[in-house]
């Protein structure tokens, strides 16, 4: 398999309705009076962007990129918040066929001038409270020719809104295809610096027609997106599948779990996705009457979830719960409960109409149901997979292989076909008994009553086996609970190889912008603990 590993910077042989400018012209010219983003206000009203003014305000974009000589296959960094900037900035992006590359904005200077530098960006677009890391991550990333502010001008800055504003709309396109690369997004490595998955118009598109079928979304839907848009989540799942059906999307500046509720009713919202740690950071706040006086017909999250704090979320706010699996590698969710049908807490669903997968041992070899084994997807690179790794095209390689991705996630298929999730292929505890996954013993753990948050790691030790080690995160109201009480329950449900040796009790379990726990955080705690 020959994949690239960097941006091809020729010109396009033709032009293709299949790319996000030509989807963005079409839904402009047939419904440029709908709605596309909404923006809520502290006070007042929201501000609305229609897909008309979409178009307009990303052929400025283009326009405004062309003059500091960015073209086709060139990268732009994005260093912004949930704005209608974002939003903006990467479809100006797709008018002149130049890459996005979003970051976090929690991401420090040396993430900022690694991914900056790696991708070659020539432009940083970056909110004005954040140019302090951009103007930083230059001095080793000095790809980085201009640096625009939104939100206000520094001296070394140039001023996006007033550039912006004064911009006559992007008029000469350059002619592009659905294999054109439209972003890198990246994501967390097992070891040393994140890898960039480089995503094609294809790719994006893909992503946003398979959400779009599998939620049944109409033009009069409508997201609540308050996870962050540099996330395959936020940008694939949500914006892109509002951007394939017509449909609108509410962008919230960051996620605060006090405001679910009132977002929800007042935005008219008719679906939502969330992590599971967001969930339950929602549940700790206040109830209210209202909380189930919303439009939300389906919340999709992912990650574990206990089966009592799942009632609590769908009694309180009615609105159903929907368990979905992917990567960022594999675009649309490749496993999934069904949108209307019954849904077993525990485990992921069933294969995605547009899936095909297999669960296989160490040999390649496809295993029987209920066996162990790490879940595979077949894809078409470019398409359904993205078109490689940027500058790492042997990962590409190592990962796919005639066709088949592997996920690094260990799965089992119970008796009626559901998949259940046992952890990543690092994830795996070998004590000295037999290979232990985390994600098990983390699923017990998470159905004792004062148990709020959870992870479960590895630590080696000097005979080459792992001790267990649980880190515990307790209910507010639980706070006296005791680690032998906490491990007998476990005891009472697992063998006792399975059960953790030992329990940290934390305030909080490190995670990152997304809401991922940071295990190797906590591996390397335990480590300086035991020395």
């Amino acid at each position: 398999m020959t994949v690239p590993d960097t941006f091809d910077r020729r010109p396009a042989a033709s032009s293709s309705p299949e790319t996000l400018r030509g989807r963005l012209r079409w839904l402009a010219s047939e419904l440029g009076d709908e709605p596309f983003l909404v923006l809520p206000a502290l006070e007042g009203p929201p501000t609305t962007i229609t897909y008309g003014e979409m178009d307009q305000l990303a052929r400025r974009v283009g326009a405004l990129l062309n003059s500091v000589r960015v073209s086709r296959g060139e990268a732009v960094h994005l260093h912004l918040r949930n704005t209608w900037q974002f939003v903006a900035a990467f479809l100006g992006c797709a008018e002149l066929g130049a890459v996005a590359v979003p970051t976090s904005p929690s991401a420090t200077v040396d993430d900022v001038a690694f991914i900056a530098s790696q991708a070659g960006c020539t432009v940083s677009i970056a909110a004005a409270d954040l140019v302090p890391v951009v103007r930083a991550a230059r001095e080793m990333a000095p790809e980085i020719g201009y640096v625009f502010s939104v939100g206000g001008a520094a001296d070394d800055t140039l001023d996006f809104d007033g550039a912006l504003a004064a911009a006559d709309p992007l008029s000469a396109a350059t002619h592009l295809s659905s294999s054109d690369l439209a972003a890198v997004l990246y994501t967390s490595g097992t070891t040393g610096w994140p890898k960039g998955a480089m995503l094609t118009n294809a790719n994006l598109t893909f992503a946003g027609e398979a959400v779009s079928a599998h939620l049944r979304m109409r033009v009069s839907d409508r997201w609540l997106i308050s996870l962050p848009l540099f996330h395959m989540n936020a940008l694939g799942y949500s914006l892109m599948s509002a951007f394939s059906s017509g449909a609108s999307a509410v962008v919230v500046d960051g996620f605060r779990p006090e405001d679910f509720g009132r977002l929800a009713r007042t935005s008219e919202a008719t679906l939502a996705s969330l992590f599971t740690v967001h969930i339950r950071q929602i549940l700790s706040t206040p109830s209210s009457i209202e909380d189930d006086d919303n439009r939300l017909r389906v919340t999709m999250f992912a990650q574990q979830i206990a089966t009592g704090e799942r009632s609590e979320f769908e009694g309180r706010f009615g609105s159903p719960l929907l368990h979905v699996y992917g990567l960022t590698e594999t675009l649309a969710p490749t496993l999934s409960e069904p949108v209307n049908g019954p849904r077993v807490n525990g485990t992921l669903g069933r294969p995605t109409l547009w899936s095909r997968v297999r669960v296989v041992d160490r040999s390649g070899q496809e295993v029987q149901q209920g066996q162990r084994g790490e879940l595979e997807v077949h894809g078409t690179v470019g398409v359904t997979l993205p078109a490689g790794y940027l500058r790492h095209p042997e990962l590409m390689e190592d990962s796919v292989h005639d066709g088949w991705f592997r996920t690094g996630d260990q799965m089992v298929v119970d008796g009626d076909g559901r998949y259940v999730f046992l952890g990543r292929r690092l994830d795996l505890v070998k004590p000295a008994v037999d290979n232990v996954s985390t994600a098990e013993i983390e699923r017990v753990l998470l159905e004792h009553v004062s148990v709020l948050e959870v992870a479960v790691v590895g630590v080696a030790g000097p005979d080459g086996n792992e001790s267990i080690c649980a880190f515990v995160v307790l209910r507010p109201s639980e706070k006296d609970a005791t680690e032998d009480e906490i491990l007998g329950w476990v005891r009472e449900r697992l063998a006792e190889h399975k059960v953790p040796s030992r329990m940290v009790l934390l305030e909080e379990l490190p995670r990152s912008p997304v809401g991922k726990v940071l295990k190797r955080q906590l591996q390397a705690y335990q480590v300086e603990r035991k020395e």
